[in-house]
């Protein structure tokens, strides 16, 4: 597995993404297609907690990597309500020791339109059909990151 570091030529938006090989990568913000990283790292060699860190951050700021669900409430609420919590929901760097107690961020929530949004990231076996056996390993893992409203916790 390889961190990837990417800039985006066109509006200079920098990012990271683990893949498994040195690959090109579509911009999260703007779209733009086929970014070269710049720099790669081997993540292999990282305690498993940063390489879960990075594969959830990886799922939750490209959308890409894993599943990503919606509650029916989320998906009730207007298109551009949802467009913009999932924009907000990429871009979301508050982690902390409350929301964030074992380093692996796969959880967080904050304020959009009036309503509290929660999102969460599960690492299931291959067939979701268990937990992960190792969600530090992408090969036997899926992600799946679920995105609701606080009340439906």
């Amino acid at each position: 597995m390889f961190r990837n570091f990417y800039r985006c030529e066109a509006c200079h938006h920098a990012w990271t993404d683990v893949w498994s090989a040195t690959c090109d990568d579509d911009c999260p913000e703007c779209g733009a297609r086929h970014m070269l990283p710049y720099r790669s790292e081997d993540v292999e060699d990282q305690p498993a907690t940063q390489r879960i860190r990075d594969l959830n951050d990886a799922l939750r700021t490209t959308l890409t990597s894993g599943k990503v669900v919606m509650t029916a409430s989320v998906h009730a609420l207007p298109p551009d309500i949802v467009a913009r919590a999932l924009s907000t929901m990429q871009a979301f760097t508050d982690f902390n020791s409350d929301n964030d107690p074992y380093g692996e961020h796969d959880f967080g929530s904050f304020e959009h339109d009036g309503r509290t949004i929660f999102w969460k990231i599960d690492c299931y076996d291959r067939d979701l059909n268990y937990g992960s056996p190792d969600p530090s390993d992408p090969r036997v893992t899926t992600r799946v990151l679920t995105v609701m409203l606080a009340e439906e916790y």
